[in-house]
C-alpha cells in the first residue's frame, strides 16, 4: 500500500546495482531486482572505437523508440522513450581499447516495472520491465552491426545470470 511502481536502478557508486522504489509519501525503500535487471551485450572486436560508436548511433536511428541523449570518446547514453515521450530505460554502450581490440559492453542503468493488477491492488501477472522488446532489439542489432563490420568480432547478449 502507498508503493509506485516505478523502480529504478541508482546511480551512485555505493548503491550500484541495487533497486530503488519510492513511496507515496516519497521516501525510499529497497525493490527486489527484476530478473533482467542485469541484461547486456558483451563484444570483443578490431573495430576502434569511433567506428563502434558510430554503429552504436546507426543502430539507435533505425530504432524510433530510442535516443541517443550523450556521447563522449569511449561511451554513449541512450534512452528508450515510450509512447508519450517519456523516458522508461536509460542505458549506456561503454567501449574500451587496449590498442588492438575494443571492448563493448551495453547496460541498463534505470528501468521502470510493471505488473497488471486486479482493481488497481491485486497483482495478477509478474513484473515486467517497460520497453525492454526494445532494449532487446537494440542489442541484437548492435551485435548483428559489429558481426556485420568486423566478422571476426565476438560477442554475446546476456539476458539472465544463472542463479548460484
Amino acid at each position: 500500500r502507498g508503493r509506485s511502481i516505478v523502480v529504478a536502478t541508482s546511480r551512485s557508486g555505493h548503491t550500484r546495482g541495487r533497486t530503488r522504489a519510492r513511496t507515496a509519501r516519497g521516501g525510499t525503500l529497497m525493490a527486489k531486482q527484476h530478473k533482467y535487471h542485469n541484461s547486456r551485450i558483451e563484444a570483443l572486436t578490431t573495430l576502434p572505437v569511433d567506428t563502434v560508436l558510430n554503429l552504436v548511433a546507426q543502430v539507435a536511428e533505425r530504432q524510433r523508440t530510442i535516443r541517443m541523449v550523450g556521447r563522449d570518446g569511449t561511451s554513449a547514453r541512450l534512452n528508450v522513450k515510450n509512447l508519450m515521450g517519456g523516458t522508461i530505460i536509460e542505458f549506456v554502450v561503454a567501449t574500451s581499447s587496449d590498442g588492438y581490440r575494443t571492448r563493448v559492453t551495453c547496460r541498463m542503468e534505470n528501468y521502470s516495472t510493471s505488473r497488471m493488477t486486479y482493481f488497481y491492488v491485486i497483482p495478477i501477472s509478474p513484473r515486467y520491465i517497460d520497453g525492454y522488446g526494445e532494449y532487446r532489439r537494440f542489442m541484437r542489432s548492435l551485435q548483428e552491426a559489429i558481426t556485420a563490420a568486423d566478422p571476426s568480432s565476438r560477442s554475446s547478449i546476456i539476458e539472465k545470470d544463472n542463479a548460484m
